[in-house]
């Protein structure tokens, strides 16, 4: 997909108008023996990421991230100023109605989410490729050179490798998602996805494939970063089962019985109620058995005048949001680094929102990740057109959430020391600016239509005090 941005970065290297003129002898992505961990297994992932809280805060992240997305066109330098403007805009345009046929914020989403919790984020575009899986060309949008479609691919369905890539010497297989393969002869991505259950992976051309990821990572799959919050959700519902059996029991807490033997006045054993011939004893014991095995509180029990019931004392249960509240915040420390906050708390603390200040540093972080590969492709997409030397970056808008009631306080007690103009005031205040009858009657502007220097002590919008030489 992206041959001529390597081709053009290739030259920009070697200064030739070919490919490298050495072959690198390094594999990319070198063979590493795997360890053995549980929690790096894609369907668990999925699992977790979609528990009530982690998904929550996952969705609540990625609705920050693409606040107000914008598209922003990169002319090349040293042309016309007016011509290139004038173009920009119809660029933009084009773009913009192919980002709609793409649905790219949608795709945005979907793929971030995957990145977070397997490591990757897969789309298959509408681009023609030859037999061997690469891109030959492109398609049309309203006559522009572009994907004629882009599909969502979910990432947990490429966790199986093919037994074809199942050798170590030639390929190296992803640590979660085992269906993205690296060959390291060819020096390319494979895509390998299980379509359906207990069928066999199906290859996807890779030149259609894009792919999300985090390039820092050290595996062709990238790397989840959600792994960690593995055993804290593990932990989460196990305690939780261990709380509500606590619950049940102290709710009916556990009881001891005693059979006593009862006699009459001459001293001998009460006869069997039911007129058996056995021991009364005999049929007081068979019948705590039963109570015992049924005891709830949902069942009524008859005891006998022999039964003792020897209740046992049980603690105070705790309360179940401090068990919730405690492992939530375990899950915002994998999410957002509250560790560098509290190493870092005396410089934070300084601003006036130091959270909000703190979610959108990590924010800010993901955008720029999930914005390169979309970056590339809509810069290649313009290439293709003709727009060389020119390029696309997203940007985005931190959503308002300022205290507006203090921030008009702050522009009246600057007006009022005479740092700002009233006309300023009203405009951080978003107020209309005053007419002529209003400033007159204010006192800063005379009948005559002289206007003073000096703004009034009094808050806007209350009658000025009379001053000295107006009362002579």
């Amino acid at each position: 997909m992206f041959t001529n941005f390597r081709k053009r970065l290739a030259r920009a290297i070697y200064h030739v108008d070919a490919s490298a003129l050495v072959d690198p002898a390094g594999s990319e992505y070198a063979y590493h023996s795997g360890y053995d961990d549980t929690r790096l297994d894609a369907e668990k992932l999925l699992a977790i990421s979609e528990m009530g809280d982690v998904d929550r805060i996952l969705w609540q992240l990625i609705m920050l991230i693409l606040h107000d997305r914008d598209m922003k066109i990169i002319t090349p330098e040293g042309q016309d100023a007016s011509t290139l403007a004038e173009k920009s805009n119809l660029v933009r345009q084009a773009l913009w109605r192919i980002d709609a046929r793409l649905d790219t914020g949608t795709l945005m989403a979907q793929t971030w989410v995957d990145q977070v919790v397997e490591g990757s984020g897969l789309v298959e575009l509408g681009l023609p490729v030859d037999e061997t899986g690469q891109q030959t060309g492109w398609g049309n949008v309203d006559g522009w050179k572009a994907p004629e479609w882009a599909t969502y691919l979910d990432a947990p369905s490429f966790q199986d490798a093919p037994a074809s890539a199942l050798n170590p010497q030639q390929f190296v297989t992803g640590r979660i998602l085992g269906g993205i393969v690296w060959d390291i002869s060819k020096r390319e991505m494979q895509y390998w996805q299980t379509q359906r259950m207990g069928e066999l992976p199906t290859r996807i051309p890779s030149g259609r494939i894009l792919h999300i990821r985090d390039r820092r990572a050290r595996y062709p799959d990238g790397k989840s970063y959600l792994a960690g919050i593995a055993p804290t959700v593990a932990q989460l519902e196990i305690v939780r089962s261990s709380l509500v059996k606590r619950i049940i029991r102290t709710g009916v807490p556990p009881v001891m019985f005693k059979v006593n033997e009862l006699r009459d006045a001459k001293g001998d054993l009460l006869p069997d109620p039911f007129g058996k011939a056995q021991p009364r004893f005999k049929a007081a014991y068979d019948a705590i058995i039963k109570v015992a095995k049924n005891w709830g509180n949902n069942v009524v029990s008859i005891l006998w005048p022999e039964h003792e019931a020897i209740p046992l004392q049980m603690p105070n249960i705790e309360d179940m949001t401090k068990v919730d509240a405690y492992f939530l915040g375990l899950i915002l420390k994998h999410l957002i680094p509250r560790d560098w906050v509290e190493q870092n708390g005396q410089a934070i603390s300084k601003s006036s929102m130091p959270l909000l200040d703190l979610a959108m540093m990590v924010v800010q972080g993901w955008r720029e990740i999930i914005s390169e590969p979309y970056e590339k492709l809509y810069t290649a997409i313009l290439e293709a057109n003709g727009f060389t030397d020119w390029a696309v970056e997203f940007t985005y808008k931190d959503p308002d959430v300022s205290d507006k009631g203090k921030e008009k306080d702050r522009s009246l007690a600057a007006y009022i020391a005479k740092a700002i103009t009233l006309d300023r005031y009203y405009q951080e205040t978003g107020r209309n600016a005053p007419t002529k009858e209003e400033r007159i009657e204010l006192g800063l502007l005379s009948e005559e239509g002289g206007e003073g220097n000096v703004p009034p002590t009094h808050a806007p919008g209350k009658p000025a005090m009379p001053t000295a030489k107006a009362e002579a």
